[in-house]
């Protein structure tokens, strides 16, 4: 488990409102600072971004064909760095793939300046 890889998350909160639902989310939280009993930070990913949403979010590797992309994704997804949840490592499930370095460095610059401010609209 590192920074960058793509798993899945049971219950992650919707950004704007709406039930809890299962995500693919990107780990934010250094490599060397994941420990198993501590809580991390995760992006949550989406495939349905709105247009005036796109400058809020990093588009991610896809292919329509399983296992020819990095990330796993089978349609077009997005990143959205603001869309920031604290979770245990013990609550990811299913390793998706990873985020490319220059993905995740553009994710990572987007992320809030307080991570627990949680989630901005």
């Amino acid at each position: 488990m590192k920074c960058g890889d793509i798993y899945y998350l049971d219950s992650m909160p919707p950004l704007h409102g709406g039930p809890l639902k299962d995500r693919r989310v990107v780990i934010v939280t250094e490599t060397a600072e994941i420990i198993l009993t501590n809580p991390i930070y995760v992006v949550a990913c989406t495939s349905s971004l709105k247009p005036e949403q796109k400058g809020e979010a990093v588009a991610l590797p896809w292919h329509p064909r399983r296992g020819v992309s990095s990330t796993g994704f089978t349609k077009e997804t997005w990143a959205v760095p603001k869309w920031l949840d604290e979770v245990l490592p013990t609550e990811l499930r299913d390793y998706q793939g990873y985020v490319p370095a220059d993905k995740l460095r553009q994710i990572i610059a987007m992320l809030p300046s307080d991570p627990s401010d949680g989630p901005t609209a």
